[in-house]
C-alpha cells in the first residue's frame, strides 16, 4: 500500500495499517510538504480494533512512515522581557518566522504549585524584527524574563529566570476526533482546594485538579510502528520518520501501548527519527520507545501530556538520544503503571541514552527521572542484564523549573560497573552535568546509589532541598564486593561528589519570598566528597545550606 499526499487535503480514518513495504509519504526530509493536510482518525473504546495496534491508529508492520511538515525555524524559545498579566504582547529573546494565527504557549515561572499558569494564546500580529508577538488575549498570569545577580562582589553570580515559548502549531496535523456526546458533560470545574504534589498528601478531588477540565472520552489517536516479531533483526523493516507535525488530540487512557507515536518492540532503528514536533493534548504519554535503539528525538514541544512524556519502557533500550525538546504541563494519570500517577518528563530506564539541552516547566511533579532496576521490565526480561549497571550515557545542559516535586530523580538507585555486566563489581564513573533547576520542591536527589557526580549545577530557589543524597553505597552490595567501591571514596575522578556547582537558598527575586530549607543534605553513609559547591543565602536557623540526613514519614495510629 502507497499514500502520498502533495497536496492541500483532510482524511477521516479509524485505522490504517501499513504492511508489505507500504508508504505513507506527505513530503520528505529534501522537499517537505508546504500546503495544509489534517488526518483525523475516528473511533471509540467500543471500536473493532486490529489485532496488535488497537483502534484509531496508523499502525506500521513493514513499511516506511514519511511526514515532513514546513519547516518552523525554531520551534521553541524565551521571553526576552517580562510578560505582565494584563499584557496583550510578548517579546521573545530571539525572532521567529511563527505565522499569524499560530497556537503557542507560555511557560509558567511560577512556584511549585503553578501547574496552572502556563497560558496558550494565539499569534494575531509580529513586529518587523519578528520578535514582539501579539496575542489574541491579554495574559492572566506574570511570566518572567529576568536576570538576577546574587551573592557579594566580586564573587557575585548572574541567574536567569525565563519563560519558555514553544509553537503548537504545523501544516500536517494528526489528531483524534472528539466524540461530540461528551460535550454535554460540559467541563469538570476546578477542585477549590487545587493539587498538591506533595509526596504525603491527600488528594481532594479526582477531576479539575489543575483547573477545568473539558469533557473527553481520552480515546485519541496513535501512530504503532511495530516490525514483524519473527522477522530477522539484521535490518530495518520499518521506518518512521515524522518532522513538523502536530498532533492533537492523542494518546488513550487506561490502555497500554496506546500512545502518540510508540516504537514498539523494533530492534535497531538507526534512521527513524521525531523531530520538530509538536503534541498537545495527549491523554497517554507523548513518545514512548519500547524495546527500540538508536531513535533520535529532537527539537520537539510537548503540552498538556498525561502520565510520563518521553518514556523508555522495559529498561533494555539503548543508544536514543532526546535533545532540545520542551516539556510544558506533564500531569499525573490515574491510569497505566504508578509512573504515570507521578509522571516525569523524561523516564529514564536505561543509562546508556543521551538526554542533552532539554527543558522541563510547570509539570505536576518530576522532571527527568533515572529508573533502574536489577532486572528489565515486560517481554524484555532478561535475568542476565542488569539495567542499573549499565555506564551512563550522557545528561548534559538540561533545565527543569516550576514542577511540583523533583528536578531529577535517581531512584530507586544507580550503581555503574566498568563492563556493565550484573556480576562485574568494579565501580564505573556516571558523571550527571550542567542542570539547572529552580522553584522545585526539590532540585535533584539520588537514592542507594553509588560512583555518580553532579558537576555544574545550579540548583536554586526550591521549596525543601537543593541537591539530597541519599544513600552512597547501593543497597544490594555484599561485604565482599565492596572492597572494589572503597578505592573510590573521596576521589574526584572515580567517586561519588558534588562538584563546581552553585546552591542558592533565594535568589532575592521580589516575587520569590521563600527560602530553600536546606541546600545539601549529605548522605546516610560514607564516602561521598563535597568540592568547589558554593552555597549562598541560607540566612537563618530554619535554612541551612547543608545538613545531615532524616527520613521523613507519616504516623497512622
Amino acid at each position: 500500500m502507497f499514500y502520498e499526499i502533495k497536496k492541500r487535503c483532510s482524511l477521516g480514518e479509524r485505522e490504517t495499517g501499513l504492511g508489505d513495504n507500504g508508504v505513507l509519504q506527505i513530503g520528505t526530509e529534501e522537499e517537505p510538504f508546504m500546503h495544509k493536510a489534517e488526518i483525523t482518525m475516528y473511533g471509540s473504546a467500543r471500536s473493532i480494533e486490529i489485532p496488535i495496534f488497537g483502534a484509531k491508529v496508523i499502525a506500521l508492520r513493514n513499511g516506511t512512515i514519511d511526514m515532513h511538515g514546513k519547516p518552523v525555524g525554531t520551534t521553541w524559545t524565551q521571553l526576552g522581557q517580562t510578560s505582565s498579566a494584563g499584557s496583550n504582547q510578548i517579546v521573545l529573546k530571539e525572532p521567529v518566522i511563527w505565522e499569524n494565527g499560530s497556537e503557542i504557549v507560555i511557560a509558567t515561572t511560577g512556584d511549585l504549585l503553578s501547574v496552572r499558569e502556563s497560558e496558550v494564546r494565539t499569534i494575531v500580529a509580529k513586529s518587523e524584527d519578528n520578535k514582539t508577538l501579539t496575542l489574541d488575549q491579554t495574559l492572566n498570569y506574570t511570566h518572567l524574563s529576568i536576570e538576577i545577580e546574587v551573592g557579594q562582589r566580586p564573587d557575585s553570580y548572574t541567574i536567569e529566570k525565563r519563560a519558555e515559548v514553544g509553537l503548537l502549531t504545523r501544516n500536517i496535523k494528526f489528531r483524534g476526533n472528539n466524540d461530540e456526546s461528551w460535550n454535554s458533560l460540559k467541563s469538570a470545574k476546578a477542585c477549590p482546594e487545587g493539587f498538591n504534589p506533595s509526596e504525603f498528601a491527600t488528594q481532594t478531588c479526582f477531576l479539575g485538579r489543575y483547573g477545568d477540565e473539558i469533557g473527553s472520552n481520552e480515546f485519541g489517536a496513535h501512530i504503532m510502528i511495530h516490525a514483524d516479531m519473527d522477522a530477522p533483526r539484521n535490518k530495518e523493516h520499518v521506518v518512521a520518520r515524522i518532522q513538523n507535525v502536530e498532533l492533537f488530540h492523542v494518546g488513550q487512557s487506561f490502555r497500554i501501548g496506546r500512545y502518540p507515536i510508540h516504537f514498539h518492540l523494533n530492534g535497531d532503528l538507526p534512521t527513524s527519527y521525531v523531530r520538530e514536533c509538536s503534541i498537545r493534548k495527549s491523554f497517554n504519554r507523548a513518545v514512548n520507545v519500547h524495546g527500540s535503539h538508536y531513535v533520535k528525538v529532537s527539537r520537539n514541544f510537548i503540552y498538556d501530556i498525561m502520565g510520563g512524556a518521553y518514556f523508555l519502557e522495559d529498561s533494555v533500550e539503548i543508544g536514543n538520544e532526546f535533545s532540545y525538546n520542551l516539556a510544558i504541563y506533564v500531569k499525573s494519570s490515574s491510569s497505566l503503571l504508578n509512573e504515570d500517577s507521578t509522571p516525569a518528563a523524561y523516564w529514564i530506564t536505561n543509562p546508556n541514552n543521551t538526554v542533552i539541552h532539554n527543558s522541563v516547566a510547570g509539570g505536576t511533579h518530576f522532571g527527568y527521572w533515572y529508573r533502574f532496576l536489577d532486572r528489565p521490565d515486560g517481554p524484555s526480561f532478561d535475568r542476565n542484564y542488569c539495567p542499573k549497571k549499565i555506564p551512563l550515557g550522557r545528561f548534559f545542559n538540561n533545565t527543569i523549573h516550576s514542577s511540583g516535586r523533583i528536578g531529577l530523580w535517581i531512584f530507586p538507585g544507580y550503581t555503574p560497573s566498568v563492563a556493565g555486566t550484573c556480576w562485574d563489581s568494579r565501580p564505573a564513573l556516571a558523571r550527571f552535568e550542567k542542570l539547572i533547576a529552580y522553584s522545585n520542591e526539590k532540585g535533584c536527589e539520588w537514592v542507594f546509589s553509588n560512583s555518580v557526580q553532579f558537576r555544574h549545577f545550579l540548583i536554586y530557589d526550591q521549596y525543601h532541598v537543593g541537591i539530597e543524597t541519599k544513600n552512597n553505597v547501593g543497597h544490594s552490595r555484599l561485604a565482599s564486593s565492596i572492597a572494589p567501591l572503597v578505592a573510590t571514596f573521596y576521589n574526584e575522578l572515580t567517586g561519588t561528589a558534588v562538584i563546581d556547582s552553585i546552591i542558592i537558598g533565594n535568589s532575592n527575586e521580589q516575587m520569590n519570598n521563600s527560602y530553600t530549607q536546606s541546600g545539601l543534605v549529605l548522605a546516610w553513609d560514607r564516602g561521598q566528597l563535597i568540592k568547589n559547591v558554593t552555597f549562598i543565602n541560607f540566612p537563618s536557623d530554619w535554612s541551612h545550606a547543608m545538613r545531615g540526613p532524616e527520613i521523613i514519614g507519616t504516623c497512622v495510629k
